[in-house]
């Protein structure tokens, strides 16, 4: 992919620091200098030079005061004037044990293929393990579901029957929200015309019939009674598979935005081997009560939880597992033709055999959670000092989630420091847009998602209609109001390229060059995005640096680069306030690194000009 082979690992330098604090006059460690070092902190400050001792910045200055900090051991790296040197990626929103996962399988690989060509490849994978028994599951990942039904019409369990096999197979979508199995699949998990759709899920139906169709919509998937889980050293090979993506494209810490005891097992066992090179944040993953008597339960349940799986030590030069929050999911997605996002009117769908669409009330699915019952559980959450990030893809969705919000603040005014995160917001109200900064929602907004793309276009856009389709992807409308955007990338719904992510959230549109981005497709997915107001170069880079770290409680320690903060550093080939938008995706060249929270010396120098 683009990004990862534009970023190089520069140095291992100040990676492994133990603790420790420098003195006003002992030599750093690593020293950068001759460069445009980028702070990202309140002042927006840039610098020519900085050192680095113990794992923590010591010094960021100028050049001629960066001399005193170098000394016959100091590793010294000279940025040649053009490179220019920034916090770490802090990723707000990812799943990295099955996106690690995904680049091990059966994988599709997020590509726009026809039917015959999804077919070929699933049968290759199914030729590739002749060792398998026909009780063995094939997984495949990475779907472009769009594409795949737009191209080809009815899709079913028959259509994956044709495959020369015996083994249940299931196939999900990209988003991990639609599941794709054949009669086999069916058969041997029990779905039948009498199985009901869960709480938060779909079952799909065949026209006329009750029969199933061989397609599941969220949590419906968890009918099935296949895959056999991943063994625990599995899902460990997954996240060390992840964290070498998250190094090579420059993300020094992540939060995993679903996770369970089981996730936490699996980071434990990468720390305890040494091999956990980024800082982690986990959400644990919650789901709604059946009523408000069983609310204090649950946040019993998890202040237990949490409390248990946390370490409570400040953030130092090892990177910590930080449990303080939970996920909640409000409703599924609002892409055509899965619908599972909750929205305020119908959804337009087409009529008949025609072109035109409609709004059309049969789907139109309500939130996963009442208001009633989410306001309970964020009020119970947050007087327990627990943070929140809530999955909210359609406006009812974000509506619901703002007027929990509201409900607490009516009751304990400003009192209380919470985060709680509104992730996704693919498609808000413009009414709603103040009531983020309002409330002090924080939107975690994934920028890549407002490329012309076979999600939208066309048919993702008219399922919308002519007036909804203009608030699709309102960061920067939302952002106009006074609140800060948070970036999540939501890996590995699609390939992870943080840079193109940046990119779009300065132009809306993708990267032609990149084969991460539909525009390498050609047309109609070269030019402009989905329409709306764009971030500047500072709300973007921030929204994945100081914003992310304040989001995650982190950002006395990381986000941006000061004197006595822990050293986490990337390096750009060049100057990323400077290029050409075209080029933004296009210039990272050093992974991060880690360093301690000791606080430093605060020289005159410190803030020497470049």
């Amino acid at each position: 992919m683009t990004t990862s082979t534009l970023l190089k690992l520069l140095l291992a330098a100040s990676s492994f620091f133990g603790p420790g604090s420098a003195s006003s006059h002992n030599p750093a460690d690593t020293v950068f200098r001759n460069g445009s070092i980028y702070s990202i902190d309140g002042r927006s400050s840039k610098h020519e030079a900085m050192a680095i001792t113990d794992g923590l910045i010591t010094f960021l200055g100028s050049n001629s005061c960066v001399k005193p900090f170098i000394g016959p051991e100091t590793a010294v790296f000279d940025l040649e004037g053009r490179r220019m040197a920034m916090p770490g990626l802090v990723d707000a929103h990812m799943h990295p044990i099955s996106g690690g996962a995904a680049l091990l399988k059966c994988n599709l690989n997020y590509q726009p293929l026809g039917l015959k060509a999804v077919l070929d490849h699933i049968q290759s994978c199914l030729d590739g393990e002749p060792e398998k028994s026909d009780q063995d599951w094939l997984e495949v990942l990475s779907m472009d579901w769009y594409t795949l039904a737009e191209d080809s019409g009815p899709i079913t369990s028959k259509t994956l029957d044709v495959l020369k096999t015996q083994r249940p197979i299931v196939a999900t979508s990209a988003d991990r929200h639609t599941f794709w199995v054949n009669t086999a699949a069916l058969k041997v998990s029990d779905i039948t015309a009498s199985t009901q759709s869960p709480p938060g899920g779909v079952v799909e139906r065949l026209p006329g019939s009750l029969d199933p169709s061989g397609i599941l919509q969220d949590a419906a998937s968890g009918l099935l009674s296949g895959p056999a889980p991943a063994t625990l050293q599995k899902d460990v090979e997954s996240a060390r598979a992840a964290l070498k993506l998250l190094r090579e494209q420059g993300v020094t810490t992540f939060q995993e935005a679903a996770s369970s005891t089981r996730t936490a097992a699996v980071f434990e066992a990468v720390k305890k081997e040494g091999g956990l090179s980024a800082r982690g944040f986990f959400d644990h993953l919650i789901s709604a009560p059946n009523s408000t008597a069983e609310v204090a339960a649950l946040v019993e349940e998890v202040v237990n939880a949490t409390t248990q799986l946390n370490d409570p030590a400040d953030l130092g030069p090892e990177p910590a597992l930080k449990w303080h929050a939970v996920k909640i999911f409000v409703d599924g997605i609002i892409m055509y033709p899965a619908n599972t996002g909750a929205l305020i009117e119908p959804y337009f769908l087409p009529v008949g055999n025609t072109s035109v669409w409609a709004p059309n009330s049969e789907k139109w699915p309500e939130p996963y959670w009442s208001t009633e019952i989410l306001a309970a559980v964020l009020e119970g959450l947050i007087l327990k000092g627990i943070d929140a990030q809530i999955h909210v893809d359609g406006d009812m969705a974000v509506r619901t989630a703002l007027d929990a919000l509201q409900d607490f603040r009516d009751k304990h005014g400003d009192e209380y420091d919470y985060r709680v995160g509104l992730a996704h917001n693919e498609v808000t109200d413009p009414s709603d847009w103040p009531r983020f900064a309002e409330l002090k929602a924080d939107p975690i907004m994934s920028f890549q998602w407002a490329q012309a793309s076979s999600v939208w276009m066309p048919n993702g856009l008219k399922n919308m209609g002519p007036v909804r389709s203009n608030y699709l992807e309102a960061w920067g409308d939302i952002a106009r109001f006074g609140t800060r955007i948070i970036y999540g990338s939501d890996w590995p719904i699609d390939p992870l390229d943080e840079w193109l992510a940046i990119k779009v959230g300065v132009t809306r549109s993708g990267d032609p060059t990149n084969p991460n981005s539909p525009a390498s497709q050609g047309a109609p997915y070269d030019g402009p995005g989905i329409p709306g107001l764009s971030l500047s170069r500072e709300e973007a880079i921030r929204s994945i640096t100081i914003e992310s770290s304040r989001f995650l409680r982190a950002d006395e320690h990381i986000g941006s680069l000061e004197v006595g903060k822990l050293a986490d550093v990337i390096v750009l080939q060049a100057n990323y306030f400077e290029v050409p938008d075209e080029e933004i995706a296009r210039h990272v060249d050093h992974a991060g690194r880690r360093g301690s929270v000791h606080r430093g010396w605060r020289g005159l120098c410190e803030w020497g000009g470049a």
